[in-house]
């Protein structure tokens, strides 16, 4: 019997016994870079709205932007819709 020859009955008892180990790595690498972000982000803190993309100063342009934003995405599908159904 070879290295490489794992019977479907072992298979699956090592796939069961890897999954928890893959999924702590995966969770102490997550926590590694969130940490890396946050530590060398440039970011003095304690100043609401400094981490966002966008400006909160002006009340009528932030409107404007979450309405574009949200409509583009609750609107697309409608747009398709009637796309697919306007067409021959």
């Amino acid at each position: 019997m070879s290295f490489f020859a794992v019977s479907s009955g072992n298979r699956e008892k090592l796939s069961q016994r890897n999954t928890p180990k893959m999924f702590a790595r995966a969770a102490n690498v997550t926590r590694t870079g969130m940490t890396n972000l946050v530590r060398y982000s440039h970011s003095h803190g304690g100043i609401p709205g400094e981490n966002l993309p966008f400006s909160l100063t002006n009340r009528y342009k932030l409107t404007a932007m979450f309405i574009v934003f949200f409509g583009s995405g609750l609107g697309a599908p409608f747009f398709i819709l009637r796309h697919q159904l306007l067409k021959k």
